[in-house]
């Protein structure tokens, strides 16, 4: 009978010796796994912070761009406007001398017109770049919700990394207290 006690508990530590070695190798998987796991997360924050700001940068020029052009071309406009005013002028005052009188008053209607044409062209444009501007803040705002999605989803794998720490680390406390409760069968059977 002792024979057979013996056999059985050489069985049974070599048993235990084959889980502690597969524990080891669990646990070295493990921490490659999270290292690795680290590694990705750290690699998608940066991605994720380099194309906000690059889309903020190219927003940013893009709209420089476009108020600089929009600029230049009112400039020109309104030089242009002056100057067939001014040629107007002349050319009228030349050809029709003596309708002085007449003139004049088609002349005030004339700027009138030009006025009330240039409020409202003024109006239009006006509206056209708060549209615009709504347009972009719309998209900013799209994309501050997409930033605030993708933020949510990187605390969620981080939360779920954390969980499967904390499992793994009272895997490895049990195992710890089994392999001590094995030693002390072994050294209480030696």
């Amino acid at each position: 009978m002792d024979k057979e006690l013996k056999n059985a508990l050489d069985l049974l530590f070599n048993k235990l010796n084959t889980m502690e070695i597969n524990f080891t190798g669990l646990k070295g998987e493990i921490t490659d796994f999270r290292a690795e796991m680290k590694g990705e997360m750290t690699g998608f924050k940066d991605e994720m912070k380099g194309e906000i700001t690059g889309f903020k940068d190219e927003m940013k020029g893009e709209m420089t761009g476009f108020k600089d052009e929009m600029k230049g071309e009112m400039t020109g406009f309104k030089d242009e406007m002056k100057g067939e005013m001014t040629g107007f002028k002349g050319e009228m005052k030349g050809e029709m001398t003596g309708f002085k009188g007449e003139m004049k008053g088609e002349m005030t209607d004339f700027r009138a017109e030009m006025k009330g044409e240039m409020t409202d062209f003024r109006a239009e444009m006006k509206g056209e770049m708060t549209g615009f501007k709504g347009e972009i803040f719309e998209e900013i705002k799209h994309l501050k919700a997409r930033q605030d999605e993708t933020y949510q989803v990187v605390n969620a794998i981080y939360h779920s990394q954390q969980v499967h720490k904390s499992q793994l680390d009272n895997l490895e406390i049990k195992a710890a207290k089994t392999d001590e409760k094995f030693n002390k069968i072994k050294e209480a059977v030696s």
